[in-house]
């Protein structure tokens, strides 16, 4: 099967669903280990911050679902 789409669909999508997390738990673990003095609950704390994002991203999966259209063609043999 091949997955078609428009390839800034595809860049956009990996920008919220990888890139983003990533720089704001990187981020995050820095800013809460040196502000906590822990490398485990910065971590924590740094996994917590993606809890608020996500549930953004689930709030606005209606306009997500309505700008993100991809298609599922077979492939022929």
């Amino acid at each position: 099967m091949t997955i078609i789409g428009a390839t800034s669909m595809g860049m956009q999508a990996v920008l919220l669903a990888f890139l983003i997390p990533l720089f704001l738990l990187i981020f995050g673990l820095f800013i809460f280990k040196t502000v906590l003095h822990s490398e485990l609950y910065g971590a924590f704390a740094a996994l917590a911050v993606l809890i608020p994002y996500y549930y953004i991203i689930w709030l606005n999966r209606t306009r997500l679902k309505q700008k993100f259209s991809f298609t599922i063609k077979p492939i022929n043999n």
